[in-house]
C-alpha cells in the first residue's frame, strides 16, 4: 500500500526540486548535504541569471575558510511536497545543494545508500 505525503528518490542522495528566485525558476537535482546549515545554494554561475542580491552572507567551507556569497529570497519545493517561501538561496559553489534549513522540515530517511525517502 502506497503511504501519502511520501517522497521517495532512487537518485541516491538527491532530490528533485523546484527552485524560485523573482522570475526565474529552475526543476533540477539537488544534494542532500546535512552538513550545510543554509537552506538552498545553487551554482554561482547563475547568479548573472537572478540579478542584484538582496544580500551577501559569509560561509564557512569544509576546509575552515570562509567565502562570501550573494543571497537572494526565493523559494523552494522538494517536488511532490508543499513549497516553501522566504527561503535563503545563496549562490556558492558549482551545484545545488539542500541544507539543513530545508531538511530539518522534514524526517529524511537515508536507506541502505540507495534511495531518500521523505515524509513532512
Amino acid at each position: 500500500m502506497a503511504e501519502p505525503n511520501r517522497i521517495v528518490s532512487n537518485v541516491y542522495p538527491y532530490l528533485r526540486i523546484l527552485v524560485q528566485v523573482r522570475s526565474w525558476q529552475h526543476e533540477t537535482l539537488a544534494f542532500i548535504d546535512t552538513g550545510f546549515d543554509g537552506a538552498l545554494a545553487v551554482p554561482s554561475s547563475v547568479v548573472e541569471l537572478l540579478g542584484r542580491p538582496d544580500t551577501s552572507t559569509d560561509w564557512e567551507q569544509a576546509d575552515g575558510s570562509v567565502a562570501e556569497a550573494p543571497t537572494y529570497s526565493g523559494s523552494a519545493e522538494v517536488l511532490g511536497l508543499l513549497p516553501l517561501s522566504n527561503v535563503g538561496v545563496v549562490a556558492l559553489g558549482n551545484e545545488y545543494i539542500l541544507g539543513r534549513e530545508i531538511l530539518d522540515l522534514f524526517e529524511v530517511t537515508f536507506d541502505h545508500g540507495q534511495r531518500v525517502i521523505v515524509r513532512p
